[in-house]
């Protein structure tokens, strides 16, 4: 295989150097590889430098950084993001990436008590929580089970949760409380949400059904699923809102 010449070397040198200061600098790879195109450089092997550049820079610089709007249009631009039931009880929530990199803001949701006093003993600057359970804005019961990530206004379904290894105690329910929910469009603090990101165990439809005028400008609502329950059909109800409204699965 012949060795490249001095010159080349130098070339893919000074290319590997422009790459690393890009992604340091934020630009997003498909914007580097382009500008690369449109000097000369052929397009399989500008992605086979960007990828080697990538892989010697940490993944928040390379992979988080590089897709941020401030530093594209040098606008102070931030992702709101609404966070219906905040508690993180699978680790971290899916945008903290985001945030981390200080482009986003969080309005987070949590009705209990415990799991509140820890987010905003943790929280940052960008990140305001409030301890209201989002509903459809009359009274509910809310159901406190043995896993705090089974706590929901709606009761566990028991027959089909004994049909799964673990959920029976999961989902037991230790105390229940009574309270006023808040509709979503009634919370001046959710205008202009992008992001959604709800785990409320069943009473996704409820809480989102309300809140269409002041969550119009959402590109994306992130649900990762929830435990059967007595009140809502086996159907994914978030799936049927999503039909609804535009959203695709």
């Amino acid at each position: 295989m012949a060795q490249p010449t001095d010159t080349q070397s130098d070339t893919l040198t000074l290319v590997g150097k422009f790459i690393q200061r890009s992604l340091k600098s934020g630009y997003p790879c498909a914007v580097i590889l382009q500008i690369l195109i449109d000097r000369g450089m052929n397009e399989k092997l500008a992605q086979a430098a960007i990828e080697r550049q990538r892989h010697t820079l940490p993944i928040e610089v390379c992979a988080l950084r590089s897709f941020s709007l401030t530093k594209i249009t040098g606008a102070d631009i931030r992702i709101k993001v609404t966070d219906i039931g905040a508690n993180p009880i699978d680790g971290v929530p899916p945008y903290k990436p985001l945030l981390d990199v200080g482009i986003a803001e969080i309005v987070g949701f949590e009705p209990a008590p415990e799991a509140l006093a820890n987010l905003n003993r943790r929280k940052g600057p960008h990140e305001i929580y409030l301890p209201h359970a989002v509903g459809d804005g009359k009274r509910h019961t809310l159901n406190f089970c043995y896993a705090p990530g089974m706590t929901s206004l709606l009761e566990p379904n028991k027959a089909i949760l004994e049909l799964f290894h673990g959920f029976p105690g999961w989902g037991r329910v230790l105390s229940q409380e009574d309270l006023q929910t808040v509709c979503l469009d009634d919370v001046v603090e959710t205008m202009g949400t992008d992001l959604i990101k709800i785990d409320i165990q069943g009473a996704e439809l409820m809480a989102l059904s309300l809140g269409c005028p002041k969550t119009a400008s959402t590109v994306q609502i992130y649900c990762p699923g929830s435990g059967p329950r007595q009140q809502t059909p086996h159907c994914p109800p978030i799936q049927y809102f999503g039909t609804l409204t535009g959203f695709s699965a």
